[in-house]
């Protein structure tokens, strides 16, 4: 169950682009869409969206949300796609629980050119869902658990305050944790690097697992207490207690920094 919520909104000029596929002609259209709402102190955000980028970004001094989507949608001629584009749109609702929920809409049958880029730039969100089947992603200044699934796409999550789930199937991650964070971590690209950096507070065991790259951990605080690396491999235990952590990437390096 969710509700819509009313949003004032400044729909800017569509700018039609002509774009040639591979095997067929086809056109793409798009508009940007500035959207503004209310925002509820401590709730979650959850985006789900496909072929475009995902940015969250916790804004200091700001009250409300502000929400910039560019949506594109593709047709065989540069009228059937303004057509779609027109009957496109970005669903915004509140979930029972008070989830800010953001999706594109587009009109059947979705074509696999259609997609949207979305910026949200919000005061605080207290956890984050963010799915996107082919493009990047980016937060910075979250709280609470986070969740990222793309299927083709790079990750950066700056100063994330809570633990971080995140699986990309194409990409490289980028992630470091405020430095009073515990953990855990979970990471998980099949073609990509991984780069972590967290405090002097993270603590639990990590496992580090690369098949065909270098693992890499630096330690600037003292905080390891064993650890075994190997060129694919390794295993490393932080702190006291925590929980399991681990870093998988199935082609590319692994990088591990403990900050001082």
């Amino acid at each position: 169950m969710r509700n819509l919520i009313h949003t004032a909104c400044v729909l800017s000029v569509v700018m039609p682009l002509t774009a040639c596929s591979f095997s067929n002609d086809w056109h793409r259209s798009e508009m940007t869409m500035n959207l503004t709402s209310d925002h509820i102190a401590g709730s979650a955000v959850e985006v789900r969206s496909r072929n475009g980028r995902i940015e969250v970004v916790a804004v200091q001094n700001r009250t409300d949300i502000a929400i910039t989507a560019k949506i594109y949608a593709r047709g065989n001629t540069m009228a059937e796609a303004s057509e779609r584009l027109a009957a496109s749109t970005l669903l915004i609702s509140r979930t029972d629980d008070g989830t800010l929920l953001i999706e594109p809409s587009f009109p059947d049958p979705v074509r696999g050119g259609d997609g949207a880029n979305i910026l949200i730039e919000l005061p605080d969100a207290h956890g984050a869902t963010l799915r996107t089947s082919n493009g990047s992603v980016h937060t910075y200044g979250l709280t609470g658990t986070l969740i990222i699934d793309t299927s083709n796409g790079f990750v950066e999550i700056l100063n994330h305050q809570g633990d971080a789930t995140v699986d990309t199937s194409n990409g490289s991650i980028v992630l470091s944790l405020h430095d009073d964070q515990t953990g855990p971590i979970d990471l998980d690209t099949s073609n990509g690097s991984i780069t972590v950096r967290v405090g002097t507070s993270f603590a639990g065991t990590v496992t580090l697992d690369t098949s065909n790259g270098s693992i890499t951990v630096r330690d600037h605080s003292g905080r390891i207490k064993s650890q075994t690396i190997s060129k694919s491999y390794g295993r490393i235990v932080v702190g006291e207690g925590g929980k399991a952590s681990r870093l998988d990437a199935s082609n590319g390096r692994i990088r591990f920094t403990i900050s001082g």
